[in-house]
């Protein structure tokens, strides 16, 4: 999820940053009776600016009463994350006003700079991820995901220390692009259902083949004795 805000989300619905969904809820109410539009049928400035107010407290709440967005946010607003989102790598050159790359994303050189830069946060990540940082993990994996979008194992990782931190939908929002990009992932094979299943069933497709030999070998076994009794037999009746 891309976090775009210039005003502190907490400070919007009248709640602290270490509020309980509980308290977080009565100050969304307690500001939506004050800013509601209703309360200024007569006056089109005050009616107009309290629209605007009102929308903003609720998209704040919507995020602030969602467990795993709440959580989310609040790791953005730890790393300074602004109006603008994430902040550019250093080197990244010239940003156009939208926030995207000033240079033609066609240029080479741009995307191996780019490649360049997502798998040093794809390691960084890595660091934090091994001391089970997960959060600070899943920025920089994230940031390299941004970067290049066509590594399987960034967004493999990024699903690992999303699962890892407790965030079970956007682990498998992770798991999904890295499965549409290798679906042979080691990480997708034990935390990814699709990629669980299709493991299994190619386990299921291999024993027929196992069993078909097993009987062709104690079939193949059964054959010979047969034969050699059969032998015997014959030696035996040539004697009397």
């Amino acid at each position: 999820m891309e976090f775009t805000w210039e005003e502190d989300l907490y400070e919007l619905v009248g709640a602290d940053p270490d509020s309980t969904i509980d308290e977080i809820k009565k100050a969304y109410k307690k500001k939506a009776v004050e800013l509601h539009p209703d309360r200024f049928p007569d006056d089109e400035d005050k009616r107009a600016e309290a629209t605007q107010m009102f929308g903003k407290i609720t998209n704040a709440y919507n995020v602030l009463k969602d467990e795993e967005e709440r959580a989310e946010y609040d790791f953005a607003r730890r790393m300074g994350f602004g109006s603008n989102g994430p902040p550019a790598p250093k080197n990244a050159g010239p940003r156009s006003a939208s926030g995207s790359s000033a240079v033609a994303s066609d240029d080479p050189g741009v995307n191996d700079h780019k490649k360049s830069q997502a798998q040093n946060q794809f390691d960084q990540g890595k660091v934090y991820h091994k001391g089970k940082n997960f959060m600070k993990a899943i920025a920089c994996y994230k940031e390299a995901t941004r970067m290049d979008p066509t590594g399987a194992d960034y967004f493999a990782h990024l699903g690992l220390a999303y699962l890892q931190n407790g965030l079970k939908t956007p682990a498998n929002n992770a798991f999904a692009s890295a499965y549409k990009l290798d679906k042979a992932h080691k990480i997708l094979k034990e935390h990814y259902e699709p990629a669980m299943s299709a493991k299994t069933k190619g386990k299921n497709a291999a024993k027929p083949g196992l069993l078909a030999q097993l009987m062709a070998m104690f079939g193949g076994g059964g054959a010979k004795k047969g034969k050699g009794k059969k032998g015997g037999g014959k030696r035996a009746g040539a004697k009397r």
